[in-house]
């Protein structure tokens, strides 16, 4: 892994948003698309291409430490940078525009942005795509809790039940027992998860330039808050969640592919897990939405200069 193979990785999945963006600023594409595609890649191809990798991995003993260590260490990373964000926000007044930036600082696009990464850096191999299906363990139990709490200050919004009945967790119902089972699935079985599964990449880079046409990139300047919830997301959380997983390794050992994909996840960009909770509990979602826009665009920096780290873990 380099710089400019990782570079290349990150350019051809920005390309792959330029269908989606010329189309929307042609108004070929109408409100209320992105709803859709989002439903989609949630409840079909996302599930699908983390059962097809897990279908298709082949179980070593090993595997069972880092997928434990990785699924703990989400947790673990994601409170990390929790205490960064709110630590860097501390100066501010406390308003909506505050826990807004304090919760993008901190809730990564794992899915979404994750998973099409790390395919990209690490092509053909399943490996990285279960580490991200297994962080998406933490993220989404967090995001119906803490995220919840970060943007409304009231703890009468978490909702316990949301977290744990949610696709990410009930795909893992399905693609765990056929990977701990060695359960062998049918060809065409295999094949229609590889089929479907494979939408995820161009749906969720359709999607972000979808997202793209619709901001008004002039109104993301002069605020100096978005910009520094986008350093701290794409800088400081993924460099501080990488001292808390290389400590834990000091006695908990574990592989560097599981090293590499977790810390090259908590350096993507702000989730829009964010701009729709912010919607759904009536928080500062415009600010939210500002912060998820800047960081998706500022990664394409970001993300080939960790990867230069990531080279030597």
């Amino acid at each position: 892994m380099n710089f400019l193979t990782s570079a290349a990785s990150v350019f051809l999945l920005i390309v792959m948003a330029v269908p989606g963006y010329i189309l929307r600023k042609a108004r070929m594409i109408p409100e209320g698309f992105n709803h859709g595609v989002v439903t989609v890649l949630l409840y079909v191809s996302l599930p699908c291409l983390v059962t097809h990798s897990f279908a298709t991995k082949a179980f070593e003993p090993r595997l069972l430490a880092d997928m434990a260590a990785a699924t703990l260490l989400s947790f673990a990373a994601l409170l990390a940078g929790f205490g960064v964000s709110a630590l860097c926000f501390a100066w501010a007044k406390d308003s909506g525009a505050k826990k807004a930036c304090v919760a993008a600082g901190y809730m990564n696009n794992c899915a979404f942005m994750g998973i099409p990464v790390l395919q990209a850096i690490f092509p053909g191999d399943g490996e990285p795509v279960i580490y991200a299906a297994l962080f998406g363990v933490g993220f989404n139990l967090l995001a119906w809790t803490l995220l919840v709490y970060s943007l409304t200050g009231d703890r009468q919004y978490i909702n316990v039940r949301n977290a744990l009945l949610n696709p990410q967790i009930l795909t893992f119902a399905v693609a765990l027992p056929i990977f701990f089972l060695r359960v062998n699935l049918p060809a065409p079985a295999l094949t229609a998860l590889k089929y479907v599964g494979d939408m995820t990449t161009p749906l969720s880079m359709i999607l972000l330039g979808i997202k793209l046409a619709d901001a008004g990139i002039k109104t993301l300047a002069g605020d100096g808050k978005l910009y520094l919830s986008a350093a701290v997301k794409l800088i400081f959380v993924p460099l501080a969640a990488l001292a808390v997983l290389l400590a834990v390794r000091l006695v908990w050992p574990f592989g560097s592919v599981a090293l590499t994909s977790l810390f090259l996840i908590m350096g993507m960009p702000a989730a829009s897990t964010v701009v729709m909770f912010a919607e759904k509990y009536g928080a500062d979602s415009e600010t939210a939405s500002k912060c998820v826009l800047i960081s998706s665009i500022l990664c394409v920096i970001t993300i080939p200069m960790l990867t230069i780290i990531a080279a030597y873990l």
